[in-house]
């Protein structure tokens, strides 16, 4: 199935990826929906933040895990050029003082089991431990700067302030678990690994690995793999904390709300991650990146067609790199016609002329040329005044200014009269300008010793 026309166009800002069906209905619940299309086979939902005019498309993964997350994000980017890829969901808390329903905001992604190395345990023969190494991402500087200050600065702290409030309206988990308070977030690392955690004793291995890890998920890990090596593409990672890591967490997630709802932590946790998130997007200050990146023709896809592409370097760039081969041709001219004019004012002082390098009339070939022959078409004008003023030899020019110094037997040309020029013929040579350029050559103009041109 094609994409309807127009969704191509769309050009959002944020690409936000959600693990599984379930949370798919608690992060919908939180923003504007504005329809969905088919793309390569995975299906997108477009969306408005709510209270912005920040679009952006959805997809659901249905399978967690890394690489499932990494496809995503890289379709995403490289189909809408989205600048900000956002992962909404749960996640494990890693820290027993974080209370369920809490948010993270990931200051640091863990890829924990990246490079980990599977070892025998010296205390348990029949057993085998892990040796950690991991891979650690980070979001830009602005962005982290930006989550870490929202609930301190004088612009964005109500906004903080009003995001908890809702938040404790809207928990629906009965007594005696339901939370106190409303909902606090946190700015922390967060571990991502291919691992379903219900373990004790391996939650401890990945807190003594970085004992600042607050949660732990599986897909951010994937997600920064695609992301961050885009020139201007940002991460954010918004987790909810729905359990923690322990053996018990079936009873955690067979928790029901006042409505007899199942779920009742996820629910709550991925509701406040979402209206989190949202609340950041909508602030006029989020610094959102820019996307640096050649233009790209696409050509229009159907069922069953390829897609195409060319990719071309900038205008600018090009137009830049005539440039710079025409000014470089135009000074190589210059120079070689200023050392050709130097020689021949050292000929009118009779004084030894220096070689002109790349001239064909290197050495005293000069003295030594024959005389020109009589061109049919010269006037009697191209010929010595009776002022005795020297008369530059008649050249070709052609399209681009540059003078033919060939005549038609192939020799170099030399002036039509033995006289050598005078210095004052050197002086009122003019740099004539072709198709509003100087071409970097001397064209010589025929100049009476009265001032008048010929």
């Amino acid at each position: 199935m094609a994409e309807p026309t127009g969704d191509r166009e769309l050009k959002p800002k944020v690409g936000l990826v959600v693990a599984l069906g379930e949370e798919f209905r608690y992060v919908m619940a939180g923003l504007d929906r504005l329809g969905d299309f088919e793309v390569d086979q995975r299906v997108y939902y477009r969306f408005r933040v709510p209270g912005s005019d920040v679009t952006g498309v959805l997809t659901v993964l249905d399978a967690m895990g890394l690489p499932n997350a990494a496809v995503a994000v890289n379709d995403l980017v490289h189909e809408f050029k989205v600048s900000l890829v956002a992962l909404v969901g749960t996640a494990a808390a890693l820290d027993d003082d974080l209370p369920l329903g809490d948010v993270v905001i990931a200051s640091e992604i863990v890829d924990y089991l990246n490079q980990a190395k599977v070892v025998d345990d010296p205390k348990n023969p029949d057993g085998a431990r892990y040796r950690l190494a991991g891979t650690n991402w980070k979001p830009s500087a602005a962005l982290l700067r930006y989550v870490q200050n929202f609930p301190r600065r004088e612009a964005t702290e109500p906004l903080a302030e009003k995001w908890t409030r809702d938040g404790h309206k809207a928990c629906r988990i009965a007594q005696p678990d339901r939370p106190q308070g409303g909902p606090q977030y946190h700015v922390a690392p967060v571990a991502s690994g291919e691992m379903v955690i219900g373990s004790q004793a391996f939650k401890e291995m990945i807190q003594t690995h970085n004992r600042k890890l607050a949660a732990v998920e599986m897909e951010a890990g994937g997600a920064a793999l695609a992301a961050y090596p885009q020139d201007g593409v940002d991460l954010i990672v918004v987790r909810g904390l729905s359990d923690r890591a322990e053996s018990g967490k079936a009873a955690t997630d067979a928790t029901v709300d006042l409505d007899g709802l199942p779920n009742a932590w996820r629910r709550y946790a991925v509701g406040n991650a979402i209206r989190l998130l949202t609340t950041m997007l909508a602030d006029p200050h989020f610094p959102w990146l820019t996307r640096h990146e050649p233009t790209r023709r696409r050509g229009r896809r159907g069922d069953g067609s390829a897609r195409t592409s060319v990719d071309g370097l900038p205008g600018g760039k090009v137009r830049s790199t005539l440039g710079v081969a025409a000014g470089l041709t135009a000074g190589y001219g210059l120079g070689r016609r200023v050392a050709e004019l130097a020689r021949e004012y050292a000929l009118a002082q009779d004084q030894p002329p220096a070689p002109v390098h790349g001239s064909r009339d290197q050495g005293d070939q000069r003295d030594q040329a024959a005389p020109e022959p009589r061109d049919p078409d010269r006037t009697t004008e191209d010929t010595p005044d009776q002022a005795g003023a020297h008369t530059a030899p008649h050249h070709p020019v052609d399209r681009m200014g540059a003078v033919d110094r060939t005549d038609v037997g192939g020799a170099a040309s030399t002036p039509a009269s033995s006289e050598r020029p005078r210095p004052h013929d050197l002086r009122n040579e003019a740099l004539q300008p072709v198709g509003g350029f100087f071409q970097g050559r001397f064209i010589p103009r025929q100049v009476k010793l009265d001032g008048s041109e010929q």
